[in-house]
C-alpha cells in the first residue's frame, strides 16, 4: 500500500476550471430542458400526460441533485488546491529560511 500521496495542483487547477464549465453549461441545459418540457405540457392532458410530467419531473430532480453533488465535489477540490498552494508555500518558506 503506498504511503505517499502526490498531487498535480496545475492538473486539479485545471480539472476545476473544466468542471465549472460543464456544470454552468450543464444548468443552463437543464434550465432549458424544463422550460421546454412546460411547453410541452400545455400541449396535451389525460393519463400519459400525467405519467410523463410525473417521471419527469423525478428525473430533473434527480438531475439537480446530480448538479448539487458535483458543485460540493468541486467546492472541495477548491478547498484541496488551497490546502496544497498553502503547504507548498509553507514549505518553500521554511527551505528559504535555512541558512547555510
Amino acid at each position: 500500500m503506498a504511503d505517499v500521496l502526490e498531487i498535480n495542483v496545475p492538473a486539479l487547477s485545471s480539472d476545476i476550471q473544466s468542471l465549472t464549465g460543464l456544470l454552468s453549461s450543464g444548468t443552463s441545459e437543464l434550465q432549458a430542458l424544463r422550460e421546454s418540457i412546460e411547453s410541452l405540457s400545455s400541449t396535451w392532458s389525460g393519463p400519459a400526460h400525467d405519467t410523463f410530467y410525473e417521471q419527469i419531473a423525478q428525473d430533473l430532480t434527480v438531475m439537480e441533485e446530480v448538479f448539487s453533488s458535483l458543485q460540493a465535489y468541486k467546492e472541495h477540490m477548491e478547498f484541496a488546491v488551497k490546502e496544497y498552494n498553502q503547504c507548498e508555500q509553507d514549505v518553500y518558506d521554511m527551505v528559504a529560511s535555512i541558512s547555510v
